[in-house]
């Protein structure tokens, strides 16, 4: 496994700092920590390119959190119209701790940027320069993952598995409504019927990722 740190400091004191971790077939499987439970175990294997961007600018991160607090009390107010009451207060008091906490580390960073005169509290552009590091960064990821060696293992990887629950979806349920129609002939055609279908999913489907790998 490769990991790649690249960290971008301006003369305000903020930073955009972006992580690209670049997994392998032949690193195995990878065993991580999850974060968010750590009594539980993460597992990595194959072709994987996972970028994680992290910043300190409250000028990027305040908008993002209000963003994201106004769809959770949108949801909150939902659930209340419908007469989930309990889930719609419940959504409403972990979205307000939640905002409360967030806003107090962001104000104290803030604060700390602010003894750096070159800190501009009221400078819009850094949202556009960020979006636009953002895309540069997961460019940069998404052409080393869609690679012809990452196409062909995709392919040796996924048409065995495709076929198996392919197959295996098209028996049970094709036994399943013979035994309701009491027929084998109907479970036959169903059979070979979702087979035709799953077939040409398939088709469609690997002729779009190719076209995505090729780019």
């Amino acid at each position: 496994m490769k990991r790649e740190v690249k960290t971008r400091p301006k003369d305000d004191g903020t930073y955009v700092e972006t992580t690209t971790e670049t997994i392998t077939p032949e690193d195995g499987i990878i065993e991580e920590d999850n974060q968010n439970n750590p009594l539980e175990k993460n597992y990595k294997t194959g072709y994987q390119v996972n970028t994680h961007i992290e910043t300190n600018d409250p000028r990027i991160i305040k908008p993002f959190l209000y963003g994201m607090c106004s769809i959770f009390y949108i949801i909150g107010i939902i659930l209340i119209i419908y007469k989930f009451y309990i889930m719609g207060i419940y959504c409403f008091i972990i979205n307000t701790i939640t905002l409360i906490s967030m806003l107090k580390d962001i104000n104290k960073t803030e604060k700390e940027l602010l003894k750096n005169p070159t800190y501009d509290p009221h400078d819009k552009t850094v949202i556009k320069e960020f979006s636009q590091t953002i895309k540069n960064d997961v460019k940069e990821a998404a052409s080393k993952t869609f690679t012809k060696d990452t196409f062909k293992w995709f392919v040796k990887t996924a048409i065995p598995f495709y076929s198996a629950i392919t197959i295996t979806i098209s028996l049970i349920i094709s036994i399943v409504f013979g035994i309701i129609l009491s027929s084998i002939l109907y479970g036959i055609l169903i059979f070979f019927g979702l087979l035709i279908l799953f077939i040409i999913i398939a088709i469609i489907y690997f002729a779009l990722v190719s076209l995505l790998f090729n780019n």
